[in-house]
């Protein structure tokens, strides 16, 4: 079975979905989620579902390519295999979309290097997540490695009624966007209102509606902070209330980072993150920096900024800024479920 991976391309008249692999299982509904997210700013545009490169779709990603095709999206099949997909899926013979579709990209920009900037999200995104530890309690390190694994359990952010502000920019396109908008928690799952969408269209589509989709997954993609996975080295402590650690992965995979976890004494809750991904995601960047800063108060993470900075080989340098506050004189708690 093939990988199942998917881009949006944001042009002037067409939002294009492009599939490529094989849509089956879990990967439809992450599709689906995707399609979801990135709907509110189609602003009526056609939609396309290129099928060109997908070898093969279960019963449910056929259903779900029924569902959108019967809601207007066109279906582009650029192959006899695709063709056959598509007729599979409508019950009709293919009719060429390209006149209603048009061209979906910005011809003076490289999206083959923007995509790979998009796609380091799927992993770097996985950072956002709280990190779990396990400790040994032999000796104080350990014993506040023990209340940062007991701390987990209150959620805090993740489990709390929030406002989340996504800043994302290509600085030497002079491109940015800006989504705000409210998580919360219902059923066990993540759901937004979204409350001011600004800025450059393929910015928003390749870089944040990408951001938005990975948040609602339930699972986070990378290995978690925890001693089976890294090195902890204890360095110091700073103002007598916060513990410095080293943390070092034990082997090179991607979503893992090389840097320091600060965590309060008293609480076992992370105060800031920073540091490097080991291992790049792709040929075309050159490296991946992370910086995270975490506000407690009454004992519970109040607020979380998390700044990532991308440095690829041919588009320069792309930022993605993520501020999570807890909105005032909210106590909506949802159950303890992964993000």
């Amino acid at each position: 079975m093939s990988e199942f991976l998917f881009y949006m391309h944001d042009g002037p008249r067409t939002f294009r979905f492009e599939l490529s692999g094989t849509l089956a299982g879990a990967e439809v509904g992450k599709l689906d989620q995707a399609w979801r997210t990135a709907s509110s700013t189609f602003d009526g545009k056609a939609l396309a579902v290129d099928l060109t490169f997908l070898t093969s779709v279960d019963e449910k990603g056929r259903d779900l390519l029924l569902r959108w095709w019967r809601a207007g999206a066109h279906l582009v099949a650029n192959t006899e295999n695709s063709r056959g997909l598509a007729e599979s899926v409508t019950g009709r013979p293919y009719e060429a979309a390209d006149a209603v579709v048009g061209p979906t990209f910005d011809p003076h920009f490289n999206t083959s290097a923007f995509r790979a900037v998009a796609g380091t999200l799927i992993v770097a995104v996985t950072l956002l997540f709280p990190p779990t530890a396990s400790a040994d309690g032999a000796s104080e390190a350990g014993a506040i490695l023990e209340r940062y694994s007991a701390s987990l359990a209150d959620g805090g952010l993740d489990k709390s009624t929030v406002t989340l502000e996504v800043q994302a920019s290509m600085p030497k396109f002079r491109k940015q966007a800006r989504v705000e908008a409210i998580r919360r928690w219902t059923d066990g799952k993540r759901e937004y209102q979204f409350v001011a969408i600004e800025g450059d269209r393929l910015v928003r589509k390749e870089m944040i509606a990408r951001y938005f989709s990975i948040d609602s997954q339930q699972s986070p993609l990378a290995a978690p902070i925890t001693q089976s996975n890294y090195k902890f080295k204890f360095v110091t402590v700073n103002n007598g209330a916060v513990s410095v650690f080293q943390i070092t992965p034990r082997k090179k995979r991607k979503g893992m980072i090389a840097g320091e976890l600060w965590i309060d004494n008293e609480t076992g809750l992370v105060t800031h993150l920073s540091g490097r991904l080991v291992k790049s995601p792709s040929r075309m960047l050159r490296g991946i920096q992370i910086t995270q800063e975490m506000e407690i108060r009454h004992g519970v993470t109040f607020a979380r900024d998390t700044h990532l900075d991308i440095e690829t080989r041919f588009t320069g340098r792309a930022e993605l800024t993520i501020h999570e506050r807890t909105r005032p004189g909210e106590t909506e708690v949802a159950e303890n479920v992964a993000p």
